[in-house]
């Protein structure tokens, strides 16, 4: 499965990029929020499925009253250009606090961070089971 990552924290980043690689996964990295806005902006076709942190730093594309954050901006941007691609959003936010932006699209779905030590329920929603 070919996946785009949004993830502004590194390490994190790069600890579940690993993880992904390490069930064969293609994994692009992308950790900032201008990075992200261009990626989602041109063809995302060729990707399955986006991973979405939802607490990221602004950067200079997203004016700041164009979402309460900037995870959401980019989803916001990601849909007008695919409607249909799966979305992971992985973020330290609860569900209740954020899934009023994602509740009617059924192409979304919501990890807690952090991810626990047993992965495999992470893994089953990446891999859409």
């Amino acid at each position: 499965m070919r996946i785009l990552f949004i993830e502004d924290n590194p390490d994190f980043l790069s600890i579940v990029s690993a993880l992904l690689r390490d069930e064969k996964h293609k994994v692009v990295e992308i950790n900032n929020a201008d990075d992200a806005v261009k990626a989602v902006e041109n063809d995302t076709s060729n990707f399955d499925l986006v991973i979405l942190d939802i607490m990221m730093m602004l950067g200079t594309i997203i004016n700041e009253n164009e979402a309460p954050e900037t995870g959401i901006a980019i989803y916001k941007r990601l849909r007008k250009r695919n409607k249909s691609i799966r979305v992971l959003v992985l973020t330290a936010l609860s569900k209740k606090d954020i899934w009023r932006h994602f509740e009617t699209d059924n192409n979304v779905t919501y990890f807690g961070k952090p991810i626990p030590s047993d992965t495999k329920k992470f893994l089953d929603i990446v891999e859409g089971r």
